[in-house]
């Protein structure tokens, strides 16, 4: 991936944006095991609070989840 800084123009999102940051985000998730996956699918989705993701999860409390993202 390659980084052009244009000058003196409004930033605008090229075609293949969309396909470049949907490929790079599969290969993150394909690195991770199913837990840490389950992780940041949650907090991508929009659950955003520690308590939340871990009732989700099924933890009793939030020290398991907060383990994961440390």
């Amino acid at each position: 991936m390659r980084f052009v800084e244009l000058t003196d123009n409004i930033p605008v999102q090229g075609p293949e944006t969309e396909v470049v940051g949907y490929m790079a985000t599969s290969d993150f998730l394909a690195l991770l095991n199913e837990r840490d996956r389950e992780v940041v699918v949650l907090l991508s989705s929009g659950v955003t609070k520690l308590t939340e993701v871990a009732q989700i999860m099924g933890y009793s409390n939030h020290s398991a989840v907060s383990k994961l993202v440390l």
